[in-house]
């Protein structure tokens, strides 16, 4: 036993290997999080076309609603405060409440002039938007009006 005894006293203590580390993470744990933030931006991007899409869809029935409307009451002057209601509702979706809230006047025919191929607000038939609350009896071209409004919500929506 004496050898016994010997080869006891040379044995060491187990050495217990270091905690596995955090950090670098595993490729698996990569891959998750590459396959995580994808989807992330799949959905952000559908819960924003989505909400695009219901946006346009709700200032299209309004319009249409106001082209009904007039073709039953022929009233143009609530059919053009609705329709500048309509455009400035539109014109804060696309752009922030600061740009478009305080607009008013020529600088608001200006600004829907800019963000319309047809350029027809300031110095064609869109001018009536400024003067129509105001003004009882004003002859405002409503087909010309209408056609206008829609060529700028089918070009900003």
């Amino acid at each position: 036993m004496n050898d016994l005894d010997g080869a006891l006293e040379q044995l060491q203590d187990i050495h217990v290997p270091a905690p596995v580390s955090f950090w670098p993470l595993a490729p698996g744990w990569w891959l998750l999080t590459v396959a995580l933030l994808g989807l992330l931006v799949v959905v952000f991007f559908w819960v924003h076309h989505r909400h695009r899409r219901a946006v346009r869809k709700q200032v299209w029935s309004e319009f249409y609603r106001l082209q009904q409307s007039y073709a039953q009451n022929r009233d143009s002057q609530s059919y053009a405060m609705g329709v500048s209601i309509l455009l400035r509702r539109a014109a804060m979706v696309q752009h922030t409440r600061q740009q478009v809230a305080a607009l008013t006047g020529e600088r608001w025919l200006q600004f829907l002039d800019r963000e319309n191929s047809h350029k027809e607000f300031v110095n064609g038939v869109g001018a009536c938007l400024v003067e129509a609350p105001y003004r009882r009896t004003q002859d405002i071209d409503v087909k010309a009006l209408g056609a206008l409004v829609r060529n700028w919500l089918q070009e900003n929506l």
